[in-house]
């Protein structure tokens, strides 16, 4: 079977060898049993980055909330 993987690899992946499947995740999302560090890094960017642009855009409508204010 892991050889029948390897040419099925081979139509996009040229050059895959017969260890090209095992490698990192494949086409697998990562899981927190299969990879608890990818996994747990793009939960932390799901998080991280709404609130950081969340962020910017409140200062934003803030900082021009202040200039109308003030004219």
């Amino acid at each position: 079977m892991s050889a029948n993987l390897g040419k099925t690899c081979q139509k996009c992946h040229p050059g895959a060898n017969e260890s090209f499947p095992k490698a990192w995740l494949s086409h697998y999302q990562p899981t927190l049993e299969k990879a608890p560090i990818v996994w747990a890094v793009q939960f932390f960017y799901r998080i991280l980055i709404p609130f950081m642009v969340g962020g910017l855009v409140l200062q934003i409508a803030l900082h021009l909330w202040r200039v109308v204010v003030n004219r």
